[in-house]
């Protein structure tokens, strides 16, 4: 009950503020509507709260993550392709991540490829250079992969990376590569390498 009369409230406070304040009510609504499983109501809250603030740039980027939150995947990756095209290499690496993680959930690998580069470029980590490999993993360019992941090895060495590039290695036929990083993945983390 306390749920529905927080949700009812805000509703009728956007109905009497503007602008900024309009806009980060609407998106306290679509966190209540997301929170009951509405999500073409959050969704559409969301837009509401664009629609009221466009040139709010955090607020703007705040919708760009509640889509994502909500699962609305093409609305997000509009409001993040428009940051992007907006601020290039200056954009926040978590946002840059996002955007790519957006593009894979719909299977638009080689969109993904450009703010995966743009991490590995801005915020060189294993991390970014892993998220890059997965792109070119899905588009079945393994020799690309592989010698990303082998840099993401030589900078942190993490049991899951040394998975992939063994899958990457077995893919191209280099059958002793990939036992050798599947070795190396299970001394790192066994249970896990296994699974």
């Amino acid at each position: 009950r306390d749920h529905d009369e927080a949700l009812h409230f805000a509703l009728e406070a956007a109905q009497r503020v503007y602008n900024e304040s309009k806009a980060n009510v609407l998106l306290l609504a679509a966190h209540l509507y997301a929170e009951k499983n509405q999500l073409d109501e959050a969704v559409e809250a969301i837009w509401g709260a664009v629609e009221a603030a466009p040139l709010d740039k955090e607020l703007v980027t705040r919708a760009a993550m509640a889509f994502s939150d909500c699962g609305a995947v093409a609305p997000a990756i509009t409001l993040l392709d428009e940051i992007y095209r907006r601020e290039g290499e200056q954009m926040d690496p978590y946002l840059l991540s996002l955007l790519g993680e957006q593009y894979t959930k719909l299977g638009q690998y080689e969109a993904a490829i450009e703010p995966y580069e743009t991490l590995v470029k801005v915020s060189p980590s294993a991390g970014a250079l892993t998220l890059l490999a997965g792109a070119y993993m899905s588009l079945n360019n393994f020799r690309k992969a592989y010698r990303l992941l082998q840099k993401a090895n030589a900078d942190d060495m993490m049991w899951q990376t040394y998975v992939l590039t063994a899958v990457c290695a077995h893919e191209m036929g280099w059958m002793t590569a990939a036992e050798n990083n599947y070795i190396l993945a299970h001394e790192l983390d066994a249970e896990g390498a296994r699974n």
